[in-house]
């Protein structure tokens, strides 16, 4: 939801104009894909670490 609403939130509410913003409208999407891989990062180190089962690290996955 919030990929495809984004650009027309920034446009209509906040009254950014996307084309002369570039890289500042790309911000949002850098940091989901940061922060999607470093959970994908720390949920394999705790799975392997048996620290959390399969269950568990998918349950955690689904809660934040």
């Amino acid at each position: 939801m919030m990929a495809t609403s984004l650009p027309s939130f920034m446009n209509d509410v906040l009254g950014f104009d996307l084309t002369s913003m570039g890289f500042i409208t790309s911000i949002p999407y850098l940091v989901y894909f940061f922060f999607i891989n470093l959970g994908g990062f720390v949920a394999d180190k705790l799975q392997g670490a048996k620290v959390l089962s399969t269950l568990n690290t998918r349950r955690l996955a689904m809660l934040t």
